[in-house]
């Protein structure tokens, strides 16, 4: 479907400056996809799954890191609250 990508780190920052936004690697991007996918209620395994990874160990280790914000978010939308009612 695709034609394969032959050098994504130059083509990636070839883009950014493009779009006028600060240089980026692969890995940001994927990190970027899992922290979006944790952060809107995405089980871990679907993530690691199209991650690539057979299990969930690398993204409960390196991927999923959550801030205090992100998780007060969570709670709170877990328990059907405002977010601001959420203490973090």
């Amino acid at each position: 479907m695709f034609a394969p990508w032959q050098n994504v780190r130059r083509d990636l920052i070839a883009a950014c400056v493009r779009a006028e936004i600060e240089r980026c690697i692969p890995s940001d991007l994927r990190r970027t996809f899992a922290s979006w996918q944790v952060e809107a209620g995405v089980p871990l395994y679907p993530i690691a799954q199209a991650m690539g990874h057979k299990d969930t160990r690398m993204l409960e280790r390196v991927y999923s890191r959550q801030t205090p914000e992100q998780l007060a978010a969570l709670r709170a939308r877990a328990m059907g609250l405002p977010h601001c009612f959420v203490r973090l």
